[in-house]
């Protein structure tokens, strides 16, 4: 019981340490981890990597104020989430930088890339009513 706990508190800790605690997306030690599985098992399987970056995060931090920053970072995490789990993991690997890392074709994800620009132009938040990203596979 108690060998239980010990492992229930060190998977918890690990868990802590590769995710980012606003979005609950891997964070960039979390894509590094990712990347050398995929380096060490020396997979055929194609990646195809998504780089996202957000615009209009420091003005909204800095006219409406943070929260809204915040909800900007957390809205784009859900679309995020929501376009490209079913191919990989996303990341917030910076403050306002995300990144992708999807198993598939390029045409794969691109239609991935389409649904998620489609979620981000249908945002509505609190503070925020739209979120623009700039992006490139």
């Amino acid at each position: 019981m108690r060998e239980k706990k010990a492992k229930d508190a060190y998977n918890r800790r690990y868990e802590a340490s590769i995710k980012d605690e606003l979005t609950g997306l891997y964070n960039r030690r979390g894509f590094e981890v990712d990347c050398e599985i995929i380096k060490k098992n020396n997979n055929l399987i194609e990646y195809v990597l998504v780089m996202m970056d957000l615009n209009g995060l420091k003005e909204a931090n800095d006219n409406i104020g943070h929260e809204a920053g915040d909800e900007l970072i957390i809205g784009a995490s859900k679309c995020m989430d929501k376009a490209f789990s079913g191919l990989g993991r996303t990341y917030r690997v910076g403050g306002d930088e995300f990144v992708a890392l999807l198993r598939g074709t390029r045409e794969e994800a691109q239609d991935a890339v389409k649904t998620f620009d489609y979620l981000t132009e249908n945002f509505q938040g609190n503070l925020i009513s739209e979120i623009s990203v700039s992006r490139n596979i």
